[in-house]
């Protein structure tokens, strides 16, 4: 075997060990409670070309999480 291609697959040999032993001590993973959140502006771009100072606008915004089972507080600023 080459030089480079034993330096490699040591690499990746301590890449997947890592990989595994942090996964294997991931609070997360062991206690099965993962919340997942997203946050999404429908229509996906804001494009205000001719505003001028005093307009006003509006716009909707769509606020969406995983976990549904508690409330949750959202602050915008």
């Amino acid at each position: 075997m080459k030089k480079t291609t034993i330096i490699f697959s040591l690499f990746i040999i301590i890449a997947l060990t890592m990989t595994a032993l942090t996964l294997w001590q991931a609070k997360e993973l062991k206690t099965k409670k993962i919340q997942a959140a997203g946050f999404g502006i429908q229509p996906p771009y804001i494009n205000f070309d001719n505003l001028k100072p005093g307009d006003e606008v509006e716009s909707s915004i769509r606020l969406m999480r995983g976990d549904t089972d508690s409330s949750q507080k959202a602050t915008a600023r």
